[in-house]
C-alpha cells in the first residue's frame, strides 16, 4: 500500500518521483542496479492527511520531522527496511519529487539524501527528512525559477536502496559535456562512496572515452579523501599516497562501463547522466537522469563558440596552456578566465610593450586551454626598448604588488567570504555572478601589471649575466641569488640541465637519445 519493490513496481513517476521511475526503469531492463523499494507519493500525502498538515504553513518542514508515522504506515515501511537489510549491511534514503531529475530540471542537490541507515530510528527519521526537504525555502526558490505549480498535494516519494560499499565511485556523462561531442564519453571517478564527488572535496580522475573505437584519455586527480560507512553514518578518510597516485580505473573497467553506459543510453534515447559504484569488482548503476544542461542541436552550434575550438581552427598553430592552466576545464570556468587572460595580456602587453604578449586568440579544446600566437613579421632581431619609467618600478615591485592586493583583492575574498555564509536567491547569484566576471578582468589585468615589470627586471638582470660571464647556466644561479631559495620550477629545470649535462658527457646515452 505505502511501499513496493523495485522489480514489481509501476514504472510511474507519479508513483515513484523521477529518481524512483529512473531505477525501476534500469531493473526492468535487466540493468545492475541494487536492490531497493519505493516510499510511494501516496505515503507523503497521507502523512500529511493524518496530521492536517498543508504546504502553505509556516515552520511545515520542521513540523514533518517532529511528526509520528500513523501505525500501519510505519509497520509497513519497517517490514519493507528489514526485510531489505537481511541483504545489505545498510541503506541508502534518497528523496524521489515528481519534478526532479527531469529535462531541463534537474533540482540536484536540492532534496535530500542520507547514507549507511542502519537502525530503524534513523530510517523512519530520513524518510521525514527527505519529506519535508520539499518545503526547505532553497527547493522551493528553485521550483519558482523553474516554473512549476505547486500541486494540491505535494508528490514526494522516496527511494530506499540497499548501499553499495564501493571501493570507486563516480558519475558518467554519455555525452562530453566539455565539447559537446555525442561520440566521446565523460567519466569522473575516486575512491569511495560518490558523495565525495558530488560534494566537490576531491578532484578525481577524469577520463574521456571514445564510445566506437574506446580509445581513452586520462588525467590523473589527487584523490587526496574518501567518504567510507562508519559506525553511524559516514566519515571523510585519507588516501594514502600509493592509491592516491594511480588511476583508480584500469581500462578493462572503462570499457565495461562505456558498454553499459552504451546500453542505458539506447534504453533512453538520449544522452544520460549517471552515477555509478564498483564493489568487490562488481559495477552497480546508482543512478541514470536525462543530461539536463544538454543544449539542443541548434543552440550547440553556437553556444560558447568565442571560447570553444572549431573544427576549422584545428589547422592552426595552438600552444599548450597546461603548464598555467592544467585541464580540464569546464566551459564555465572558461568563460570567466578566456576573457579575462585576453584582456591582462592584450592591455599591459601593449603598456609595457611586450610583443610576446600580444597573443591573437584563447580556446578551450577537449578540456584543455590553448593559445594562438600574434606572429611578429619578419624582421631583424633587435632588442626590446623599453619606456624609461618601468625603471622607476624596479626598487618597488615588492611593496607595489602589497598595494594591489590590499586594494584589488583582499576585500573582495572577504566579501566572497561573508557571503558563503549568508542564504543566497537565485537572482543574488546571477548577480553574484556578474560581479565575479568583473572581478576577473580587473584581476587579470592587475596580474599582469604585476607579473611582467618583475620579468623585465629578471630578464635584463639574466641578459648582462649572460653577456659578463658568457655562461648561460648561469642564469639558474642568478635566480637563486635574486629569490634565496630554488623554487619548484627551477629545480627541475637544474635537473633536467643536470641530466643533459651527464647524457652528452656519456657515448652511449648520448646515442640512445639522438
Amino acid at each position: 500500500m505505502y511501499s513496493v519493490l523495485f522489480h514489481a513496481a509501476e514504472e510511474s513517476a507519479a508513483l515513484a518521483g523521477a529518481k524512483g521511475l529512473n531505477l525501476i526503469k534500469l531493473n526492468n531492463h535487466g540493468l545492475p542496479v541494487p536492490d531497493g523499494f519505493i516510499i510511494k507519493t501516496n505515503s507523503f500525502s497521507s502523512f500529511l492527511s493524518y496530521h492536517n498538515l498543508h504546504q502553505t504553513e509556516q515552520n511545515l518542514a520542521d513540523k514533518i520531522k517532529k511528526a509520528s508515522f500513523p501505525s500501519q504506515m510505519e509497520a509497513e515501511l519497517l517490514s519493507s527496511f528489514q526485510s531489505l537489510r537481511k541483504t545489505y549491511p545498510s541503506v541508502a534514503v534518497r528523496s524521489s519529487s515528481v519534478a526532479e531529475d527531469l529535462e531541463g530540471a534537474s533540482f540536484a542537490g536540492q532534496y535530500e539524501t542520507y547514507l549507511n541507515i542502519k537502525t530503524n530510528e534513523e530510517f523512519l527519521q530520513a524518510v521525514k527528512e527527505c519529506w519535508s526537504s520539499y518545503f526547505e525555502a532553497r527547493v522551493t526558490e528553485y521550483k519558482e525559477e523553474m516554473g512549476e505549480n505547486e500541486e494540491e498535494m505535494p508528490l514526494m516519494a522516496v527511494v530506499v536502496q540497499g548501499l553499495i560499499h564501493s571501493d570507486v565511485s563516480g558519475v558518467i556523462f554519455s555525452e562530453n559535456p566539455v565539447t559537446g561531442k555525442t561520440n566521446e564519453m565523460m567519466l569522473t571517478a575516486s575512491y569511495g562512496l560518490g558523495e565525495a564527488i558530488v560534494s566537490g572535496i576531491v578532484t578525481p580522475d577524469t577520463f574521456i572515452v571514445d564510445k566506437e573505437t574506446l580509445s581513452i584519455e586520462k588525467s590523473l586527480g589527487t584523490k587526496e579523501l574518501q567518504i567510507v560507512p562508519y559506525q553511524e553514518g559516514v566519515i571523510e578518510q585519507s588516501v594514502t599516497e600509493e592509491m592516491a597516485g594511480q588511476f583508480c580505473l584500469n581500462d578493462d573497467q572503462l570499457v565495461e562501463i562505456t558498454q553499459i553506459t552504451k546500453q542505458v543510453e539506447t534504453l533512453y534515447g538520449h544522452s544520460v547522466d549517471i552515477e555509478f559504484g564498483i564493489a568487490n569488482g562488481t559495477f552497480y548503476l546508482l543512478q541514470a537522469r536525462p543530461i539536463t544542461t544538454a543544449l539542443s542541436k541548434a543552440a550547440d552550434e553556437t553556444a560558447g563558440a568565442s571560447f570553444q575550438m572549431q573544427p576549422d581552427e584545428l589547422q592552426d598553430f595552438w600552444i599548450s596552456m597546461d603548464d598555467h592552466m592544467p585541464g580540464p576545464t569546464s566551459p564555465l570556468f572558461s568563460s570567466l578566465i578566456i576573457p579575462a587572460l585576453k584582456s591582462g595580456m592584450k592591455k599591459n602587453g601593449e603598456k609595457y610593450q611586450v610583443p610576446d604578449l600580444n597573443i591573437k586568440d584563447i580556446k578551450l579544446y577537449r578540456g584543455h586551454l590553448y593559445s594562438s600566437p600574434s606572429l611578429p613579421e619578419a624582421s631583424a632581431e633587435t632588442a626590446p626598448v623599453f619606456d624609461e619609467s618601468i625603471f622607476e618600478l624596479f626598487p618597488h615591485l615588492s611593496e607595489r604588488m602589497y598595494e594591489i592586493l590590499e586594494k584589488n583583492f583582499f576585500p573582495f575574498y572577504e566579501k566572497l567570504d561573508r557571503q558563503m555564509k549568508e542564504p543566497m536567491t537565485i537572482e543574488d547569484a546571477i548577480v553574484g555572478f556578474e560581479k565575479l566576471k568583473t572581478f576577473y578582468i580587473q584581476a587579470y589585468d592587475d596580474h599582469f601589471d604585476i607579473v611582467i615589470p618583475q620579468v623585465i627586471l629578471s630578464t635584463m638582470i639574466e641578459d648582462m649575466l649572460v653577456t659578463y660571464t658568457g655562461d648561460q647556466s648561469q642564469v639558474i644561479l642568478l635566480h637563486e641569488m635574486m629569490i634565496g631559495v630554488m623554487n619548484k620550477s627551477l629545480e627541475t629545470d637544474k635537473k633536467l640541465s643536470d641530466f643533459a649535462k651527464s647524457v652528452l658527457q656519456d657515448t652511449e646515452l648520448h646515442q640512445a637519445f639522438m
